[in-house]
């Protein structure tokens, strides 16, 4: 059964963790890290104690989305060496304290707490270009994927959704091509993707279901970002179908990066938390849904 989750900002956030574990079928909650911000790995108690508090509810908390590696990593100048290894020992406690699977971007200029200006930042990176990027990159994936497979976490990449939006800038996941490279870097499992639709789905040349059909079956889809959900959105049915005929396992986050929140949308959420877990349990019995999503005959 695909693992239906929350994000959920803290004890600051307007969603207590009472009204979140009463989304039908949710399995847990995410919390959004953000950047290291250079202060070295991040305490352990900044994780454990969230693990325990959501425990307390009834709650998983197995997934850290929107950890921002540091921009020193990616243009590989300064500290950079120290940043990998504070990452590193960040995923040796995440794991110690249940944490299965962290999503974070290497996309250039993500990271709000670099020094220097964005122009500064613009002109390293576009004399960085995207192979240099891409070549920084793999360097990261070397020193970080063995230590994540050694203590069973994943390690999912989110799309460059900035492609479309500053096609200046250097870019490593925006298609079907760009995923196929980065995934031939390391074959291990614990090294995969965020599928966002709107990250991926919005490229005219990709055809979004087909790419989470291939990287699903691969076992290379850690998490599923569906955003902010209303029943019937986003042609579900097609796409539960796909995940389905892969044997996803994996994550689905039901709510999007804003902390915004009120008792309309969170219906929303719920009701459409209970539209995806009604076609799973329906596909689970009878798998009625041909490729195309239609109903076989």
């Amino acid at each position: 059964m695909v693992k239906m989750v929350f994000k959920w900002f803290g004890e600051d956030d307007n969603v207590t963790l009472e009204q979140i574990s009463q989304i039908p079928e949710i399995y847990g909650v995410t919390r959004p890290m953000g950047s290291l911000r250079g202060d070295g790995a991040a305490p352990r108690y900044e994780i454990s104690g969230t693990v325990e508090y959501a425990a307390g509810a009834g709650l998983a908390l197995e997934v850290v989305e929107d950890f921002t590696i540091h921009e020193e990593i990616k243009l590989r100048e300064g500290n950079y060496s120290r940043h990998i290894d504070d990452f590193k020992e960040t995923i040796v406690r995440f794991s110690k304290s249940g944490i299965k699977c962290i999503c974070y971007s290497f996309s250039p200029m993500s990271d709000k707490s670099a020094r220097g200006s964005d122009d500064q930042l613009a002109v390293k990176y576009a004399k960085l270009g995207s192979e240099g990027l891409w070549r920084n990159y793999e360097l990261f994936v070397a020193e970080v994927v063995p230590v994540a497979e050694k203590h069973g976490v994943n390690l999912a990449i989110y799309p460059d959704c900035h492609s479309r939006t500053t096609p200046e800038m250097p870019c490593l996941v925006a298609s079907e091509r760009d995923i196929d490279r980065l995934l031939a870097l390391d074959k291990s499992r614990s090294h995969g993707v965020v599928m966002w639709s709107l990250g991926l789905g919005c490229e005219k040349f990709d055809d979004f279901r087909m790419m989470s059909r291939k990287y699903g079956a691969m076992g290379r889809i850690h998490f599923v970002d569906v955003g902010n959900l209303s029943a019937g959105a986003a042609d579900m049915p097609t796409l539960l179908k796909t995940y389905h005929s892969a044997d996803f396992d994996g994550y689905m986050g039901l709510r999007g990066s804003t902390p915004d929140w009120n008792d309309s949308v969170m219906r929303n959420v719920a009701s459409g938390a209970s539209y995806i877990a009604g076609i799973w349990n329906t596909l689970d019995k009878f798998n009625f849904l041909d490729d195309s999503g239609a109903q076989a005959p």
